[in-house]
């Protein structure tokens, strides 16, 4: 059978009205992109991690700060405007000779130069160790740009008319009626 003839039927069947139908379609549900409380959530959680990366960033200038485990295997720091996180594999060393130290937090003062960069990995040839580094910049200019883009969106939805808490469109309702999904007042 072709496919356009299979098509035409199809257009014939979809087209008849069926016993139990009603004429008229049932309306269609508003379409909601953010309920106004998840970018609100959305524009303090990027603001967080903005006040963190440029915190981290000013300790960074002076110290170098590292959370690590056993001597030279994993650590996770901050270091000339860098977040950092190295991983020595295990079988690079005598197991059985590490000592089981916890985890505990270094500091030390620095005395390299700040690093302007973009994201690196490394990994070593002979597989002894591999690092991953991401500038401060770079993370503390993303919360930025995703506070402002969440609170631009929260603007755009009191804009248009919508519920504040929930989303909803409430066109062509009275400006002092609560919210028929939330019920909550404008």
């Amino acid at each position: 059978m072709r496919p356009g003839r299979l098509s035409a039927i199809a257009r014939v069947v979809l087209s008849k009205p069926m016993a139990n139908s009603t004429a008229e379609p049932a309306p269609e549900k508003p379409r909601r992109r953010w309920p106004a409380r998840s970018l609100r959530v959305g524009m303090w959680f990027f603001a967080i991690v903005t006040v963190l990366s440029v915190t981290a960033w000013g300790v960074s200038v002076r110290w170098t700060v590292f959370y690590m485990g056993h001597p030279f295997l994993d650590r996770f720091g901050v270091d000339a405007g860098y977040v950092l996180y190295v991983r020595v594999p295990l079988d690079a060393f005598a197991v059985d000779q590490l000592p089981d130290a916890p985890w505990t937090w270094h500091w030390l003062r620095r005395e390299t130069p700040m690093g302007w960069s973009w994201p690196t990995y490394h990994r070593s040839l002979s597989g002894g160790y591999s690092d991953v580094s991401c500038p401060l910049w770079l993370t503390a200019l993303g919360g930025v740009a995703g506070a402002v883009l969440c609170r631009r969106q929260a603007l755009r939805l009191d804009r248009r008319g919508c519920c504040l808490h929930c989303g909803y469109p409430r066109t062509g309702l009275p400006a002092a009626a609560v919210c028929p999904e939330c019920g909550r007042d404008a």
